[in-house]
């Protein structure tokens, strides 16, 4: 499968993470340095820069950078400088996962849902419901997605829509804007330390994800070792600062929670290995270049474009026409299941053996990148299956 990078065309970057930390105080500044830069945040309260701020990384750093970067940050802010973290502060890491291939970046993703309470509990109780870090247990659109995301491949990844999941605690719409995984959970507070210790787990996260390659295999070692050790696997010599009397039980919540997702890359691979043949069939996804070229061996296409089905050429499963087609009656459906009906054009049905890249292309989302759920049928001429 692609790489991150690759798949959502972002601009390479190096470094393991990058820091915004949001903060609302007394006798703040601007900070313009090789490492920070300030901006104003609507969600603080405060006269900006002097009693509220947010401090963000330049570019991507090496996680082991991290706590001398909080140090460099405290020490150009100065003694004059009151931190003071309210609820509406939060300090949000982007991990980069640009090199990940999509498969290990869905491990990744599922190893932290797993994790997902503990890791929360360390990084901030009162985070836990805030309407700005969902949880996966509080974000039913989050788990929409990320079904979409494991069992349709690559082409899940453009079913990411900013409503759904912008505000989720495992931010995965930064996917499309930087390559990276954003982590929002963590409560404000400007300590080094506990920064680092955040951001070296993250990074575990990764390196996990990286390493086992796919979620199927995340589930097989979770369910092969149990969840004390599961931790220990995932964050090594960390592992004991994310452990509590109840971690089990609220491990084992999030497991039940997240169970359709490794099934369902496990569901997406099956059948992509029995299309070895190199057949398209009824159901199978389908990028915009390789629609393209479908169209020019006769298939026809159906495809779904933000929840609405679009169809152009013959409709799945209706019997081609055995006569020229001048008006809808003169079609003989034979519909599989609940199908909209033919498009239709000027007072016709929609019917094009020859579709032009025009009609493909309207059924496209995301300018032209990503074709939505399509399916490729035999044309009535004889096309490839």
């Amino acid at each position: 499968m692609k790489k991150v990078s690759e798949l959502f065309k972002t601009k390479a970057v190096k470094g393991d993470v990058g820091v915004e930390i949001e903060v609302e105080g007394k006798g703040l500044s601007i900070v313009d340095t090789a490492v920070w830069r300030t901006e104003s945040d609507g969600s603080l309260r405060g006269e900006f820069p002097h009693t509220c701020a947010e401090y963000i990384f330049q570019i991507p750093i090496p996680v082991s950078a991290v706590k001398a970067a909080i140090m460099s940050l405290k020490e150009s802010l100065g003694p004059k400088a009151v931190f003071e973290f309210s609820h509406r502060t939060s300090v949000h890491v982007h991990v980069n996962v640009q090199k990940l291939e999509y498969q290990q970046l869905l491990a990744m993703m599922y190893t932290y849902l797993l994790l997902e309470e503990p890791l929360t509990s360390f990084a901030g109780k009162k985070r836990k419901g805030n309407n700005f870090c969902l949880r996966a247990i509080d974000a039913e659109g989050l788990i929409d997605t990320l079904n979409q995301m494991f069992g349709m491949g690559e082409n899940g990844s453009f079913m990411i829509r900013n409503d759904a999941v912008r505000y989720s605690a495992m931010n995965i719409e930064a996917l499309k804007k930087y390559g990276s995984l954003e982590f929002r959970v963590m409560e404000g507070n400007m300590d080094e330390e506990r920064i680092q210790t955040w951001c070296s787990a993250l990074v575990m996260l990764r390196e996990y994800g990286e390493a086992l390659g796919t979620p199927e295999a995340v589930y097989d070692r979770f369910n092969a070792i149990g969840v004390d050790a599961f931790l220990d696997d995932v964050l090594g010599h960390l592992a004991h600062l994310f452990k509590y009397a109840k971690v089990e039980r609220d491990v084992l919540t999030s497991f039940s929670i997240t169970l359709d997702l490794p099934f369902a890359f496990k569901r997406f691979m099956k059948a992509l290995k029995a299309r070895g043949d190199g057949k398209w069939v009824v159901g199978d996804l389908i990028g915009y270049d390789d629609a393209i070229k479908a169209q020019g061996e006769g298939c026809l296409l159906k495809g779904q474009a933000n929840g609405l089905y679009k169809i152009i050429g013959l409709p799945v499963a209706m019997k081609a026409p055995k006569k020229k087609v001048e008006k809808f009656d003169d079609y003989d459906p034979a519909w599989i299941d609940e199908e909209p009906v033919p498009e239709i054009r000027d007072g016709a049905p929609a019917w094009n053996p020859q579709l032009r890249a025009e009609d493909i292309r309207a059924v496209f989302n995301m300018n032209g990148d990503a074709f939505i759920n399509p399916a490729v049928v035999p044309a009535p001429r004889g096309g490839r299956r």
